[in-house]
């Protein structure tokens, strides 16, 4: 998923098509709250998503791991496998 121009021949001969399509989801999809859980809940919703699809199942682009992050508090919930499998949980907080 190289953006930058200077990264994309890190791509080789890989396909951007998917990558393309999960960034352009990301870019139209817009949360509905404004406070902290409520921004958390939308992050793993659409991490779990399966019309794109954000997580992937099998093959060589299947989901390994997953994690949301609440900067200002310094939370972070992971989710061991593709989220829409293996639910999200609190890591704990960061030490300041």
């Amino acid at each position: 998923h190289f953006r930058h121009p200077d990264m994309l021949p890190l791509m080789g001969n890989r396909g951007r098509e998917n990558s393309q399509c999960r960034l352009d989801f990301l870019n139209r999809a817009q949360p509905d709250a404004d406070d902290e859980g409520a921004l958390l809940r939308w992050a793993m919703q659409v991490m779990a998503d399966r019309s794109v699809p954000m997580c992937g199942l099998r093959g060589p682009l299947t989901t390994l791991w997953s994690c949301v992050a609440a900067l200002q508090s310094r939370r972070i919930l992971y989710a061991p496998g593709p989220p829409s499998l293996a639910p999200f949980e609190e890591i704990g907080a960061l030490m300041p």
